[in-house]
């Protein structure tokens, strides 16, 4: 699946990622990325498949129009855990609590990597 510009800022979205960020990742220039994002112009072959190389070493999938419910995108199980497990640091719940969340979802990724 070709990586869209919408797709490209929602991916950066899901990974909470700022141009930079991909920039850095995936070595394409920033006002490439942001030319690309605006649907001004697509980048050369060689950024485009480094910017799709930096997203899914990231944990993005790119799903078809016809797989999965539609086109779009998603994480890889084990960076959805990992976000997860760094999201909860933010809650305004005790350290204990936050603890306890954390753990279970830790378990909940290892229950997951066994049936995988």
């Amino acid at each position: 699946m070709s990586l869209t510009p919408s797709l490209c800022r929602s991916a950066r979205a899901l990974l909470g990622w700022t141009i930079e960020q991909l920039a850095s990742a995936s070595g394409v220039g920033v006002s490439t990325i942001i030319s690309f994002e605006a649907g001004q112009r697509e980048p050369i072959r060689a950024n485009h498949a480094a910017l799709n190389r930096a997203l899914s070493e990231a944990g993005v999938i790119l799903l078809d129009a016809d797989m999965e419910g539609g086109r779009g995108l998603k994480l890889t199980k084990s960076t959805e855990a990992l976000r997860d497990i760094l999201l909860i640091g933010a809650l305004k719940e005790s350290e204990e609590e936050r603890r306890e969340r954390a753990k279970k979802r830790i378990a909940r990724f290892y229950s997951d990597s066994l049936a995988f």
